[in-house]
């Protein structure tokens, strides 16, 4: 990697900037260590802890089973580095070289865990952004960062799509004119490249080369924020295959470091287990671990072990397994779908077919305002959509809904689409009578 990012403080926050890693030899006063006798360190004793053995009985065909050693059950119940597991982050970082063919992973980046993905944006943001500094997204986005940044005052610029990603031209206009009296320049592209949450689109290479063209040239950092890279669909000749080919990553093109990575196992495996992680360069990285140090100490010990012994079992062959099957799973889910849409609103909505992810982007233009029109007439009927407004950071896409498929059977989705579609064709009646 050629590093052309000379100073990355000028990227840090002023909460950042006074994210310095404890020192060496404060630290090691509060870690315990065989042969150690550490008064420094505030733990329970380890007869407190309540699980001395435990089982895990995995969802495949022959319910194999992973016993969770004693010795590492016991050290997951106690405090630990912010860091994580050694052994956890090893696993780690192979993962992320074999995905993303990254090259010298220890002098380039450093992996941070995280709470999940939501939790990697409050650690990027909270260390780079000051309250009214500048951020550029997609118009629209995942609503959840509007929870990290609507309280801080941070200037949300949102800018169009096209089916390739976000308008180069329209990120090009905006840097260039961009009048630091009013507001200041950006120093983040917010991105989700895979499964675009919620149009469910997958950037096109060379938009992505373009992009990381225009951060050079402006001297931005790119946060791509990317839970959906596994569920890419591929085409219909693609459906046999063992091992769907996955679009390249940001991170994979990035020579100079200005990619900072989050991946989350949330949409692949459970949402509950709160596991996800961020790539970045290592002096990123060091400010990252310190937030997570400092806020929480370290993610749930018990779900770092899982996720553990979970990677080492199923190694290569298993994990390319379990993301194919979801990848099918899902684009039936898809496709079936979409057959309930035209068989019961026809030309009553519009939408473009997902090429990754579990959503579908549903624009209504007959409705003003989705908003109004599920808490008005949906509530009762118990069929309730994401409001499009609430991925706008301008409130707009007030004729869109975005909707689920993945967790909803089939049957189900019919049902509930139809009840849609009946109540949508009787107001729109009831108007027209008026």
């Amino acid at each position: 990697m050629n590093n052309n990012i000379v100073d990355y403080k000028s990227f840090l926050s002023k909460k950042g900037l006074k994210r310095d890693p404890l020192p060496e030899k404060l630290e090691m006063t509060y870690q315990l260590k065989d042969g150690w006798v550490i008064f420094g360190a505030g733990i329970p004793n380890p007869c407190f802890y309540p699980f001395s053995s435990m089982d895990l009985i995995l969802n495949d065909d022959c319910n194999s089973k992973i016993s969770l050693d004693p010795k590492e059950l016991a050290i997951s119940q106690n405090y630990s580095q912010g860091f994580g597991y050694p052994g956890l982050l090893e696993v780690l970082v192979y993962f992320q070289i074999r995905t993303h063919n990254l090259k010298n992973f220890e002098n380039n980046y450093g992996i941070c865990l995280t709470n999940g993905a939501q939790h990697g944006i409050s650690v990027v943001l909270e260390n780079l952004l000051d309250e009214g500094d500048s951020i550029i997204l997609e118009e629209p986005t995942y609503g959840g960062l509007f929870g990290v940044t609507f309280a801080r005052n941070i200037n949300l610029v949102g800018l169009g799509m096209d089916d390739e990603g976000i308008l180069i031209d329209e990120l090009k206009s905006t840097l260039s004119n961009w009048n630091i009296k009013e507001k200041p320049f950006p120093k983040l592209l917010y991105l989700i490249p895979t499964g675009q949450n919620p149009t469910g689109i997958i950037y096109s290479n060379k938009r992505k080369r373009d992009i990381l063209e225009v951060a050079r040239s402006y001297n931005l950092l790119i946060v791509e924020d990317d839970p959906h890279y596994f569920l890419q669909f591929g085409n219909d000749e693609d459906s046999a295959l063992d091992k769907l080919p996955l679009e390249p990553s940001f991170l994979s093109m990035d020579t100079d470091g200005r990619v900072i990575r989050l991946d989350t196992f949330s949409k692949i495996l459970a949402g509950g287990i709160r596991f996800g992680f961020i790539t970045s360069h290592p002096f990123l990285n060091a400010r990252f671990r310190e937030e997570v140090n400092g806020t929480m100490f370290h993610i749930n010990g018990i779900s770092q072990l899982m996720m553990m012994k979970l990677l080492e079992k199923w190694g290569d062959d298993g994990w390319n397994k379990h993301i194919r099957m979801a990848q099918r799973f899902l684009k039936y889910k898809r496709d079936s779908m979409k057959e309930i849409l035209d068989k019961h609103l026809g030309d009553l909505v519009q939408y473009r077919v997902p090429d990754a992810g579990m959503y579908f982007w549903l624009k209504f233009p007959d409705i003003d305002d989705t908003f109004d029109f599920i808490f008005k007439y949906m509530v009762d009927l118990k069929v309730l959509f994401g409001a499009g407004s609430g991925y706008s950071c301008y409130q707009s896409q007030k004729q869109y809904v975005r909707a689920c498929f993945s967790h909803i059977p089939v049957d189900l989705i019919d049902k509930s689409i139809e009840k849609f579609s009946q109540t949508l064709k009787m107001v729109l009646e009831q108007i027209n009578f008026y």
